[in-house]
């Protein structure tokens, strides 16, 4: 891939100024952290945002993230319902909350758009359970991290790591896992993998396949993409890492602690435990991050991982919005306008 630094030429012909202007009366940053817990939910708990395109016809559609599934049955091994137990007290509202948004999304004739960790780890049930929902309604998906966590945490999150699981994985979802595009009422919506913080070649090649389509566009993924205050507030919690794709080595490089409890006795004290390691970008991942912000066709970022709602800038065209958790009943209802 080459010249990919340098572009800005090449888009402003594909899109323009109009897209700049239309996003330069958004917030550069505005948080709306959750404070509600995981216990009693009885509720959504939506919040609205606005993605001006400049569209004839105004839509929306429900976005959720983070639902976190967790069933097992008798076909999953003692190790997953053990899983199971241990993880079923914070996630208890999980399928509530799936419930109440699809219903709430059929009711207002919404889309649903997930950004990942739709189950907490792969389990026969979990799979059967996600399919069975992405079949009642009308989806489009992104993958998270935890759709490949065979256990958790009990092994380096690579593209090797990734193999092991990911036809079962893809079996569940709609839409390619990997890179997909869906165009509604004039915009495409470009589901992307980013769970693992990386982007491969691949990925960037299709992408930039789609600028040709001149349409604007909206990326769904499940991390969000380095934007400096949002990874500031995420250091500031209690992991103190940053929770980004594509933020720079002198950040990732100020990252503490590591991957908490496995829950397996399987290398609870490898190197790649280590958040600065784990989260640190390739060079194809931070040369793409650079080429997308430069993308004047790109006019939102939705995406979740963080489990609590954050809005910031992240192009001179474009918001970057981080949903809550679905397990809290958090969601954002998206007007594109």
């Amino acid at each position: 891939m080459k010249d990919k630094m340098n572009r800005r030429e090449f888009l402003e012909q594909l899109a323009g100024w109009s897209g700049i202007i239309l996003a330069a009366n958004l917030p550069e940053k505005a948080l709306a952290e959750v404070t509600r817990q995981t216990g009693n939910v009885q509720s959504l708990n939506i919040q609205s945002i606005t993605i001006p395109i400049g569209l004839p016809q105004p839509f929306k559609v429900l976005h959720i993230s983070d639902t976190h599934l967790v069933r097992v049955d008798g076909r999953d091994d003692e190790l997953k319902r053990k899983l199971a137990a241990l993880r079923y007290d914070k996630y208890r509202w999980a399928e509530h909350c799936l419930n109440a948004a699809i219903e709430y999304a059929k009711d207002h004739h919404m889309p649903l758009v997930h950004t990942g960790d739709m189950y907490d780890f792969i389990t026969e049930a979990n799979l059967d359970l996600t399919a069975s929902y992405f079949k009642s309604a009308n989806w489009i998906t992104a993958v998270g991290n935890h759709e490949f966590n065979i256990y958790l945490q009990e092994a380096p999150h690579d593209q090797a790591y990734k193999e092991k699981s990911i036809k079962e994985v893809q079996s569940a979802f709609p839409n390619n896992i990997e890179f997909s595009s869906q165009v509604i009422n004039g915009v495409n919506f470009i589901s992307l993998d980013n769970s693992f913080f990386k982007i491969s070649e691949k990925q960037w090649e299709l992408f930039e396949k789609e600028t040709a389509r001149q349409l604007p566009m909206v990326l769904l993924c499940h991390i969000p993409f380095y934007t400096p205050e949002h990874c500031r507030f995420n250091l500031g919690k209690t992991f103190r890492v940053g929770n980004m794709v594509g933020a720079p080595r002198e950040v990732t490089d100020t990252y503490k602690g590591k991957q908490g409890s496995s829950y397996t006795d399987i290398d609870k004290n490898g190197e790649w435990r280590k958040f600065r390691l784990s989260q640190r970008a390739d060079k194809t991942t931070l040369e793409f991050y650079h080429w997308l912000k430069e993308n004047t066709l790109l006019k939102g970022i939705l995406c979740g991982h963080c489990h609590h709602f954050y809005q910031e800038r992240f192009s001179p065209t474009a918001i970057e919005y981080c949903v809550g958790a679905n397990f809290r009943g958090d969601a954002y209802e998206v007007t594109f306008s």
